[in-house]
C-alpha cells in the first residue's frame, strides 16, 4: 500500500474511531450552530479547519447559487454547487473532510446556514 493510501486509511480509521466513541461510549458531540455566514463574489472561508469535525451541514439560505470548494479557493460554476433556496452539502463519516471550506456567489450579501458537530 502506497504512502498516500496509508495516510488516507489512517485518517479514515481515526474518524471512525471518533464517531464510535461519540455514539457508543457516551460521549456527545459538541455542536456549533451558525445562524448565517456571509458569502460574496470573492472566495472566502465559510467553515474553518477543524480536526475534531465529525459532521457538518451547509445550506444555501439565499436566492442565488453558491459554490463551495474543499481546501482551496472557490470558483463560480465549479466544484460543489448549492442551489438557491435550500441547496445543501453534508459532511459525515462517509465523506469526512476536516479542512477549510471556501464559498463564493455571483452576488454579494448571500448567506449559508451551517451546523458543525465535533467531539
Amino acid at each position: 500500500m502506497g504512502g498516500n493510501q496509508r495516510t488516507e486509511l489512517e485518517g479514515t480509521n481515526k474518524a471512525l474511531h471518533d464517531l464510535y466513541r461519540a455514539l457508543f461510549e457516551g460521549q456527545k458531540l459538541a455542536t456549533f450552530v451558525g445562524t448565517g455566514i456571509n458569502v460574496s463574489t470573492t472566495s472566502a472561508v465559510v467553515l474553518g479547519t477543524n480536526n475534531n469535525r465529525l459532521y457538518a451541514l451547509l445550506v444555501n439560505d439565499s436566492d442565488t447559487v453558491i459554490y463551495l470548494k474543499l481546501g482551496a479557493t472557490a470558483v463560480n460554476n465549479s466544484d460543489i454547487r448549492l442551489n438557491a433556496s435550500g441547496g445543501s452539502y453534508e459532511i459525515d463519516w462517509t465523506n469526512l473532510f476536516r479542512g477549510a471550506i471556501y464559498g463564493i456567489s455571483t452576488a454579494d450579501a448571500k448567506k449559508i446556514a451551517l451546523i458543525e458537530g465535533t467531539l
